[in-house]
């Protein structure tokens, strides 16, 4: 749940994390993972997710199916990763600063002074 508090320079966006929930189809059971997740994808078999947005706790981590963490990564205040093909990209405001493998979190590339872009898929794209 994202929202803003200020006006002009003061302004500041502010989220309250829903968590993440696995819903079990066969018995319509919810399962709370963690309540602290704020945005999740699925890749490499894993639930990629972040926590702490803007915060100094900011982290992008690998959840098994079954909750357990295969790996965390700290990032800073005004970062974000962006998936695609197996790989994550780690951005930091405008720049690239590595590219970790999403299935285990090894950094594969630190190409600095590159910079980051967002992918969009077909969807996105069509807003």
């Amino acid at each position: 749940d994202y929202s803003t508090t200020g006006t002009g320079k003061d302004r500041r966006l502010v989220s309250r994390p829903y968590g993440l929930n696995i819903v079990d189809t066969r018995t319509w059971t919810v399962r709370l993972v963690d309540p602290t997740v704020e945005w999740f994808q699925q890749a490499a078999g894993l639930l990629l997710v972040e926590r702490g947005y803007g915060s100094a706790a900011h982290t992008f981590s690998a959840l098994t199916p079954d909750g357990a963490e295969r790996y965390r990564i700290a990032l800073a205040a005004k970062s974000w990763v962006e998936l695609a093909g197996g790989l994550g990209y780690v951005c930091e405001d405008t720049k690239l600063v590595r590219v970790v493998d999403a299935a285990t979190g090894a950094t594969v590339a630190a190409p600095h002074g590159r910079t980051c872009v967002t992918l969009l898929d077909r969807a996105a794209s069509e807003w």
